[in-house]
């Protein structure tokens, strides 16, 4: 959702009077309900059943719709825009990241979309990444919305001002502890070890964690003092130079990744947030999960953004290196 945020700004600068609907999940509810170039929002949350299906396209139904937009995967997203009620509808049809297409690729989705006159804009992402094309997705979003109404450039979206939650953030580096880490060989000590040699670097950690993290991360939570919600405010753990910051509600922690002096992660939604205020990112890809690929489809518009791409028991190492060139500057 994020990544179509500088799209929907060229939108509105494009024509103010343009009325803008985003239908999306909650948490991209909250995110989405801080920008005035989004007009109104509509919470239908994935997976789609026959059921949900129903109710989503009675809730769509109900806005007179011009044009509507699918920039998501998935055959239930289609569905769902068929039934939209929109005079105008266009959908991105991505074929696979892991082999190249042919004509049977997506045959459901391509389908569905001929059935119900919806326009589409399909990208080969193997054959494109490997002929140099441009495969991020705000361009595909904008090259979709281009082709029925005529926004010009997109620029970056800055995020809306935080208050200030952890009084010194601004002085620690953001690990999210999210359970993509743990993947063998990398373990949870690796992870730990990695916590500690940033601190020892930089001198303050703040990691946040999610819905998971308490499975993967036993030992981090015994090792670690732990702030939640109810204290995170508490200058008292300004005096540890490492902390958790233990599943913060929304507000709380697109605070503390705002205010962050650098964001290391593994890739997951916490980039994007890192991207709405600018942060120096570093992002660890997968090595089996075509990394070059994601990260030129999904990398965050920050102006320092580094992907760590290598054997899993070198991203300590890795994300050392590049910590350490800049550590002198900032």
């Amino acid at each position: 959702m994020i990544m179509m945020f500088p799209v929907l700004q060229a939108l509105k600068a494009y024509d103010p009077t343009i009325r803008i609907l985003v239908v999306c999940s909650d948490i991209n509810l909250r995110v989405a309900g801080q920008y005035d170039f989004i007009d109104e929002t509509l919470l239908i949350n994935r997976p789609l059943d026959a059921q949900s299906l129903k109710k989503g396209a009675e809730q769509l139904q109900a806005f007179d719709i011009e044009y509507a937009f699918n920039c998501t995967p998935g055959l239930s997203n289609k569905r769902l825009l068929a039934k939209s009620g929109a005079k105008h509808k266009a959908s991105m049809i991505y074929h696979s990241r892991y082999k190249k297409a042919h004509c049977f690729s997506k045959m459901a989705e391509r389908l569905l979309c001929w059935m119900s006159d919806i326009k589409t804009h399909e990208v080969d992402r193997v054959r494109s990444f490997a002929k140099g094309d441009n495969i991020h997705q705000t361009t595909m979003a904008h090259q979709l919305i281009q082709k029925f109404i005529p926004i010009g450039p997109f620029a970056r979206v800055a995020g809306p001002k935080q208050p200030e939650v952890v009084r010194d953030c601004a002085e620690r580096v953001l690990i999210h502890a999210s359970a993509r880490w743990i993947k063998t060989p990398y373990q949870e000590s690796h992870f730990i070890e990695l916590i500690e040699r940033v601190t020892a670097l930089y001198g303050k950690t703040i990691i946040t964690t999610d819905s998971d993290s308490k499975k993967h991360f036993l030992k981090m939570y015994q090792k670690f003092p732990v702030a939640s919600n109810h204290n995170i405010g508490d200058d008292a753990f300004c005096q540890y130079p490492i902390f958790i910051a233990d599943t913060l509600d929304f507000v709380n922690w697109q605070a503390v990744v705002s205010a962050a002096r650098k964001v290391i992660t593994i890739e997951c939604g916490v980039l994007h947030i890192a991207e709405l205020y600018n942060r120096e990112t570093i992002v660890v890809y997968h090595t089996d999960n075509r990394p070059e690929l994601m990260s030129a489809e999904y990398y965050p518009w920050t102006d320092y953004f580094t992907p760590i791409i290598c054997p899993r028991l070198e991203i300590n190492d890795r994300v050392m290196q590049e910590l350490k060139k800049t550590v002198a500057l900032n």
